[in-house]
């Protein structure tokens, strides 16, 4: 066990990272509406959402540390973890599910239940929304978790990361054996995008870095220009990755090197902006409301594009969207907050002192 970790009780530079996660999945989803037809409209609209892929893995990594670190510091409990899931991830994903089916059955007038599997489909794989994919990704792991978390030895979870990531890049690949002999018809939930294999590897980051949290605090605090080094190769590796007509996914294999990178050059900059309280507020707001932030915005877009339809044709218009996008999602998810039960309906982190 990590003594250190047990007596943290908060981690300061976790909402800053989660904010700007956030942050750019709504900037994905906002300059996704620069996209016409086969390429993007501006070149601007074009790099914000390619380089804003790099968000959603982060996700992912943010969990599995922040569960991990709880079972470092209290233990596991299979009732209190299941009962916290359900209450906190499960209940948010079933209800925005059905809102989303709402609007697109009374304003878009879709038949949203045409057949059993296509019902099935919209939990199964989040097919409700683009988006809610991937919290079935984070349900996947959670189902995984009582078992990871039994694993406490600090060298064999390096071991199963790295085991990890090779199962992510062969999987990602699609360098795995014909599954339809195991799995007959439901062999394309097993090879849809939102299934665990996706993503496993930034989940066994997150443990990986609960684990040795002080030590990585240190390193890069001591070896900072280096972390800074690196970030700058791997920012030069996203800008000649992009090009016209090709749209970059999230789950790709260059973020399987990527991402632990983004995130150890994020922590090292946290580790600036907590010292500035002014700076550091509005990242922990959005760092607090990011899940619910990830669930309502689609919706909040919709509204701003119904609204004010040729603001995402030109950069300004583009990174003014982005900033009523973030604006109003808060404001709805800090309105929510005040309903009784609202956890079930969107998942809010207590206030730590």
């Amino acid at each position: 066990m990590n003594e250190q970790i047990k007596k943290q009780n908060f981690f300061e530079e976790i909402p800053f990272v989660r904010a700007i996660a956030c942050m750019l999945v709504v900037l994905v989803h906002t300059s996704a509406r620069n996209y016409d037809v086969d390429h993007f409209i501006s070149d601007i609209g074009m790099y914000f959402n390619q380089i804003a892929r790099l968000g959603t893995p982060i996700f992912a990594v943010i969990s599995a540390f922040l569960l991990t670190s709880s079972v470092i510091k209290r233990g596991f409990s299979l009732k209190k973890f299941v009962t916290s899931r359900a209450v906190k991830i499960l209940s948010p994903y079933i209800i925005w599910s059905f809102v989303y089916l709402a609007y697109n059955k009374i304003i878009l007038g879709a038949e949203v239940f045409p057949n059993w599997k296509q019902t099935l489909d919209y939990f199964l794989l989040g097919d409700a929304r683009t988006h809610l994919y991937f919290i079935v990704t984070v349900i996947h792991f959670y189902i995984l978790f009582p078992f990871l978390q039994l694993i406490r030895n600090r060298m064999a979870l390096i071991v199963l990361f790295l085991l990890s990531t090779v199962l992510n890049y062969f999987w990602l690949k699609d360098m795995y054996p014909d599954l339809s002999v195991i799995f007959g018809e439901w062999t394309y939930i097993i090879t849809n995008r939102s299934f665990i294999f996706n993503w496993i590897s930034f989940f066994m980051f997150g443990m990986v870095l609960a684990y040795f949290w002080k030590d990585v605090l240190k390193l890069i605090k001591k070896y900072e220009w280096i972390v800074y080094g690196m970030a700058f190769v791997l920012f030069i590796f996203v800008f000649m990755e992009i090009q016209p007509g090709v749209v970059l996914s999230s789950s790709r294999v260059e973020n399987l090197f990527y991402i632990p990178v983004f995130v150890i050059f994020l922590l090292l900059v946290s580790t600036y902006v907590i010292k500035q309280p002014m700076l550091f507020k509005p990242f922990k707001l959005i760092g607090d409301y990011s899940m619910g932030i990830y669930l309502v915005h689609p919706l909040v877009l919709i509204f701003i594009e119904k609204l004010f339809p040729n603001l995402f044709v030109r950069a300004l218009g583009i990174s003014t969207a982005f900033a009523l996008a973030m604006l109003i999602s808060v404001l709805i998810i800090r309105g929510i907050s005040f309903l009784p039960k609202s956890t079930f309906i969107v998942p809010i982190p207590k206030i730590k002192r």
